[in-house]
């Protein structure tokens, strides 16, 4: 089995919903561009598809993946499951659905220091100043 993984997984904690006939809550265990991992009640199947929604705020993220792995884990019987999006389509979503958790968790610890409601324009600002260089690239 080749562990080797081509994006880099940040612990994400946030929940989740995975669609099917009965759609069930779920959690986040990490996320990368290329896929996520959660904690599960029930076991897929490799190559199994799979639609999940990351709701945030007033909207909701629809993602599509493939089941790569699914390992029995503790008990009561849970499964750690590894999804990799099947498009660019879901890549981008969920790397929007994450940098914005990530600007809200900073607009809180913002907030927090200034032991006041800092605005979204501040925050907005202070996170383009800290990450400008990372999507650089992007714009030559």
């Amino acid at each position: 089995m080749n562990n080797r993984r081509s994006f880099y997984r940040h612990p994400y904690h946030y929940p989740i919903k995975i669609c099917e006939e009965k759609s069930v809550v779920t959690q986040t265990v990490d996320v990368s561009l290329g896929g996520l991992c959660i904690d599960y009640e029930k076991n897929f199947l490799p190559g199994q598809i799979v639609t999940i929604e990351i709701p945030l705020n007033d909207h909701v993220f629809k993602l599509t993946g493939e089941v790569c792995y699914s390992v029995k884990k503790g008990n009561p019987e849970r499964f750690r499951v590894g999804i990799a999006f099947k498009d660019k389509a879901s890549q981008f979503m969920a790397k929007m659905a994450e940098e914005i958790l990530c600007i809200q968790k900073l607009q809180k610890r913002m907030s927090e220091e200034a032991n006041k409601p800092v605005d979204e324009t501040t925050v907005a600002d202070a996170w383009i100043k800290k990450n400008a260089e990372r999507f650089a690239h992007f714009f030559e």
